[in-house]
């Protein structure tokens, strides 16, 4: 659209005013303009709406919030996610692997995590489990086979209580 706007001044303006240094400034200012006009809606209108409908629309809870607070999280670390309603594992695992390729998601149900299942993870590597505040029963199975610090819920203010999931990070302790 900037382009085509841009053309179309150009062009019109050089028939109209003979100069060309003034048919090269309406150019830029155009492009200036249009492009100034764009970003302020997409950061400004677009996406804050996009955000709310996004996360108000869906019945399960807010996956990408977890991806975004794993981003600072050590290379290889594994992000479990466990909900009775889990995410689009598509979705989520896409997004951390686009962000960062060097984690691996897991999606479970709090049915999935039993002591199998806990004593055949990796304890060398760091974990992060994103558990539903009310799972006390999954969270009780990871006190017994992990050191977990203290949960954690998110730091980001537009993400609603009832969408976020609890963090327990439990990190590589050698020493244990």
């Amino acid at each position: 659209l900037a382009l085509i706007a841009a053309v179309g001044l150009r062009c019109g303006l050089s028939l109209l005013v003979p100069a060309k240094w003034w048919g090269r400034v309406a150019v830029l200012l155009t492009v200036m303009a249009i492009g100034t006009l764009e970003i302020d809606y997409y950061f400004n209108q677009h996406l804050p709406l996009y955000n709310h409908h996004f996360r108000e629309v869906q019945d399960f809870r807010d996956a990408q919030d977890a991806v975004i607070r794993s981003l600072n999280f050590p290379s290889g670390t594994h992000i479990h996610v466990i909900s009775e309603n889990p995410p689009a594992p598509d979705y989520a695992a896409g997004l951390l692997t686009f962000m960062r390729g060097d984690m691996v998601f897991h999606d479970l149900r709090p049915s999935d995590v039993t002591p199998d299942y806990l004593n055949g993870l990796d304890k060398n590597i760091d974990h992060a489990f994103f558990v539903e505040p009310e799972n006390y029963t999954s969270v009780s199975a990871l006190n017994e086979q992990f050191y977990l610090l203290p949960p954690a819920l998110s730091p980001y203010p537009d993400v609603a209580l009832d969408k976020q999931f609890m963090l327990y990070y439990a990190p590589d302790l050698p020493d244990l």
